[in-house]
């Protein structure tokens, strides 16, 4: 070994390399440095190039576009494979193959796609593609595929930013749905497209509007209408008697009837029947919110009164001073003010009973209304039912009535800077929630279904979060930029600066992720619309919509 070490060392004295180098004058010195160098120069270029040629060829990701064997491997079944396409002597037809195909995943089939042309064609049919989205309707289902893909990836790559587009503000508050944003001012309806660009506007005489089931639903205080979405035009429509000094809150729909609030009344339409029903003389103040169970109807009020209404006719059921969460299986799950206790209301026998595994102590202040109306939320997931407070997230079985873990607030935060928890999302098995406190504010997230903690995320000037479900990707927003973090791998993306905000508009910021990779963000001055299906042109200004 050592003999072979010797004879491959120019330098060692078995060649008297150095000794013949030191008798060279300094002409021929200066000659053999310089050949030298080049010839090193040159072999580590050639060495280099050859490997990262190699690397990238093996490692890079396929072009389903492309029919043309990407790598070695590819063009070595293409070649196997040829002679017998070509000879048309496959034991199986086209129909055999779109079966064999259905059982592969989407990496699968885009591998298997890069074979040959008949493949490709195979490939592309849309039966092995329907649990994509439509974003394109004169595309199939498959080009719909590699459309989303494309977004995902500029989504998540961390060097190309959205196009921006400053909309037109107006007042109120934007209703989004699907590539829709629509508002009402001064009884104007405007609805502006984002995928054409194109704004339509239409006057109705109302004072609330929403959005279900791909209609309008309009109402005033004397008329509540159904109406198409994009012209405005009237499908349906019902005249209801004025109400003095009771102007129209809200309107919703649930279970095919539509609820309108009039302050502390509630006016039910069935538009299949076209019958009209009241429910008053229940709450003292305005009612907030209203759900719907198979003939019970639940209202909500400022009163901090729950109460459970029979729409037959229309009488009252049950009312206590209770803050209603969610109906599970046919009952009513709530929190009493009086002594912070969770249980569950059969609607059909109003039979009350408490849930254990809710200890009322570790999420408030007992007797502390207006904190538990304010921070209190609660998600239920098949079984399982979440509870979020600003101290405490619980989640328990609903059906065998156990705790199945909780999950506190960051021991490391010092009691001095009164964190809490503040926002809840729940997204593709994951819990996530917003840490608020003066110089530690973070965003956890936990693994839904074992309550272990994934990732911990910085964040500074906190408003609001949103996840993208195409991308996987959490959007936060903070009071000057989105801060675009990887879900999957609780990694940093990048940031999307926006314009700086004050601290006067922190409650009244919304963020709302769309179709097609675009952001749509509003604050009570302006609204803006980030599109990741174009790429911005670092040089280009934004476009403005007057």
């Amino acid at each position: 070994m050592n003999d072979l070490i010797s004879s491959l060392n120019p330098f060692s004295a078995k060649h008297h390399a150095l000794e013949n180098f030191n008798k060279l004058n300094l002409l021929s010195k200066l000659t053999v440095i310089f050949v030298t160098t080049l010839a090193s120069i040159a072999t580590a270029f050639i060495c280099t190039s050859l490997v990262f040629r190699l690397l990238v060829g093996r490692l890079k990701p396929l072009d389903a576009s492309l029919t043309s064997p990407q790598n070695d491997l590819a063009k070595k079944i293409r070649e196997a494979a040829m002679p017998i396409l070509e000879q048309n002597i496959l034991p199986f037809d086209e129909a055999t193959v779109l079966h064999i195909f259905s059982f592969l995943d989407k990496n699968s089939l885009k591998n298997a796609m890069q074979v040959c042309r008949h493949f490709r064609r195979i490939g592309a049919d849309d039966t092995l593609w329907k649990g994509e989205k439509k974003l394109d309707e004169d595309k199939s289902l498959y080009e719909n595929y590699l459309k989303r893909e494309e977004i995902v990836s500029r989504i998540r790559s961390k060097t190309i930013q959205p196009q921006e587009t400053k909309l037109r503000k107006t007042a109120g508050n934007s209703y989004v749905y699907e590539s829709l944003l629509i508002s009402l001012f001064n009884e104007r309806i405007r609805i502006y497209d984002t995928k054409s660009g194109k704004e339509t506007e239409f006057s109705k005489p109302v004072s609330a509007i929403e959005i279900s089931k791909g209609h309008l639903l309009c109402g005033s205080s004397s008329r509540l209408e159904i109406c198409n979405l994009r012209t405005g035009e009237t499908l349906k429509a019902l005249a209801i008697k004025p109400l003095e000094s009771c102007p129209l809150s809200w309107i919703s729909q649930q279970e095919g009837l539509i609820f309108a609030a009039y302050h502390n009344k509630i006016a039910v339409w069935d538009p299949e029947k076209d019958t009209l029903k009241w429910l008053k003389g229940g709450h003292t103040k305005l009612i907030k919110d209203v759900a719907c169970y198979q003939g019970f109807v639940l209202t909500y009020g400022k009163d901090l009164r729950q109460i459970i209404w029979n729409l037959e006719n229309e009488s009252i059921l049950n009312c206590a001073p209770a803050l209603p969460c969610k109906i599970y299986e046919g009952k009513l799950i709530s929190l009493r003010f009086s002594d912070g206790v969770l249980n569950s209301i059969d609607f059909k026998t109003l039979i009350s009973s408490a849930i254990s595994f809710f200890s009322p102590r570790d999420h408030f202040i007992v007797g502390s209304e207006d904190e538990v109306d304010f921070g209190f939320k609660t998600y239920v997931v098949q079984s399982k039912l979440i509870i979020c407070s600003i101290l405490r997230i619980t989640v328990g079985d609903l059906n065998d009535d156990k705790l199945l873990y909780f999950l506190s607030l960051p021991t490391d935060i010092p009691p001095v800077e009164k964190p809490r928890f503040s926002d809840f999302l729940l997204s593709s098995k994951k819990l996530i929630a917003h840490v608020k406190s003066k110089n530690h504010s973070r965003i956890l997230i936990w693994d839904f279904e074992t309550g272990k903690t994934l990732f911990t995320l910085p964040v500074i000037n906190f408003l609001n979060f949103k996840v993208m479900e195409d991308a996987r990707v959490l959007v936060c927003e903070c009071l000057d930029k989105l801060v675009l973090w990887d879900l999957e791998k609780g990694e940093y993306i990048k940031e999307i600066p926006i314009p700086t905000r004050t601290e006067i508009f922190r409650r009244m910021s919304k963020i709302a992720p769309m179709p097609e990779g675009k952001i749509f963000l509003e604050s009570a001055y302006d609204r803006i619309l980030l599109d990741f299906n174009k790429k911005e042109n670092v040089n280009s200004k934004s476009c403005i919509l007057s």
